[in-house]
């Protein structure tokens, strides 16, 4: 984990990922996306974010079929 400095906030995430900042704290609340909960506050690692984002793009090559049977045994 890198220091305080280098965590991104909420719209940083939003940004780096290109959605809003409602999705963000939606995804936080499931546990979609890595984060740090610091009481009502939200800290993201770069790092994490950047290795969530690679495997996200992995996810839209394959059929909604197959996304479905990957999350139901999730």
């Amino acid at each position: 984990m890198n220091d305080a400095e280098s965590q991104w906030k909420v719209k940083e995430a939003a940004k780096f990922l290109s959605c809003s900042t409602s999705w963000i704290y939606k995804a936080a609340a499931k546990g979609l996306i890595p984060c740090i909960r610091i009481g009502a506050m939200l800290r993201f690692d770069p790092e994490q974010l950047r290795a969530f984002a690679r495997g996200r793009m992995r996810w839209r090559l394959l059929s909604q079929r197959q996304v479905r049977r990957l999350q139901e045994t999730r």
